[in-house]
């Protein structure tokens, strides 16, 4: 990771996990996504692991569902390979499942009071990137956000595959929609936000007394934060690839 060194409040990373990966075919009939062997001897959550690790937030939980014994195995393989590097906390869902992302964190609250944190990152356990998420956080506390979302520049005709936002001068989203079939630009989400704890709270409860909501980040939970929340986009120029297909998990391995 860069020396860049940053004062920084309380923060701790949330890792969803658990992906069927319902596009991988029979690549994840008997594992989820982030268990993916990458590269011959890699797997996908390794990178999100690592950046974690090389940006200085030690405290990670990861929520697992789909095949969780398998991805519950090979964490606490990581965590004691990493001996040290983390500490790595692992939670299955208890009401049984995820009905989404955003349920995955709700049905979690109790677990995530007791931690002594300010900021909730919340990262996907699927996406190949390099990324010090230090300095996302130094944005998210510069501007004044209650929520901040990693975005990435894709092409035009990709955009649909994503949730993308329209921002003004200042980074500020106005707008998000996710996985449109008109696009609002082509800043996409890269899955990644930062929270401020107790704004995230709240719209986790408000959301899990919605009947009619899909209990996701994308689809439900941000689109009403930008209706009342302080939200800003912070785009990232690295290299970022979603593993959500079999084409893209090739690309990326080539």
């Amino acid at each position: 990771c860069p020396g860049v060194v940053f004062i920084m409040k309380k923060e701790i990373a949330l890792i969803l996990a658990g992906g069927r990966g319902n596009r991988m075919d029979l690549f994840c009939y008997l594992r989820p996504k982030p268990a993916l062997p990458f590269a011959g001897r890699l797997h996908v959550i390794d990178f999100t692991l690592s950046n974690c690790v090389h940006s200085s937030i030690l405290n990670i939980v990861t929520l697992v569902d789909y095949q969780r014994s398998y991805m519950s195995g090979y964490l606490r393989e990581w965590s004691t390979v990493n001996a040290g590097s983390a500490n790595i906390s692992i939670l299955d869902p208890g009401n049984g499942y995820y009905a989404g992302t955003a349920d995955a964190v709700y049905q979690n609250l109790s677990w995530l009071r007791e931690e002594a944190s300010d900021r909730i990152v919340v990262l996907a356990g699927d996406h190949v990137y390099k990324m010090d998420y230090r300095k996302m956080l130094a944005f998210h506390d510069a501007v004044g956000a209650d929520a901040t979302i990693g975005v990435i520049r894709v092409p035009v005709e990709d955009a649909h595959r994503f949730g993308t936002v329209s921002v003004d001068g200042e980074n500020k989203v106005r707008g998000f929609v996710e996985k449109s079939c008109a696009p609002m630009s082509s800043l996409a989400s890269m899955g990644i936000y930062v929270f401020n704890k107790d704004v995230l709270y709240k719209r986790l409860r408000d959301d899990a007394g919605k009947k009619d909501s899909t209990h996701d980040f994308g689809f439900s939970i941000l689109p009403e934060m930008v209706k009342h929340d302080n939200v800003f986009a912070y785009e990232f120029s690295g290299y970022w690839q979603d593993i959500g297909t079999v084409e893209a998990y090739y690309h990326a391995n080539m």
